[in-house]
């Protein structure tokens, strides 16, 4: 029983976490991105900014849905090209692997 209580707790701390990130931390990441003023300009340091506001780069998909809904396009490229260069660097490394 007790088991189940903590699991519940849990559960809702880290939905109240993610709708966090969702609801506020992404927008102001957008806003902020927006502005070009200290924005990223390489993979290195976009992936310090998002952490350094605890963002994960699993949520660069709605930072650039965001910045292209927001007709920021120059800064939802550079996303977008992470976004890839991510991916690709995935799927190398898996078959590097099987090699």
């Amino acid at each position: 029983m007790v088991h189940s209580e903590t699991y519940e707790k849990e559960k809702e701390l880290v939905d109240n976490l993610g709708k966090f990130l969702v609801e506020t931390q992404i927008p102001k990441i957008v806003k902020e991105m927006q502005g070009f003023e200290n924005v990223p300009n390489d993979h290195q340091s976009l992936c310090s900014y998002l952490h350094s506001n605890g963002i994960n780069m699993r949520y660069l998909g709605q930072i650039h849905a965001g910045l292209k809904a927001s007709g920021s396009n120059h800064m939802a490229q550079f996303v977008e090209w992470n976004i890839l260069l991510r991916s690709f660097k995935h799927i190398f490394n898996e078959l590097l692997r099987d090699c």
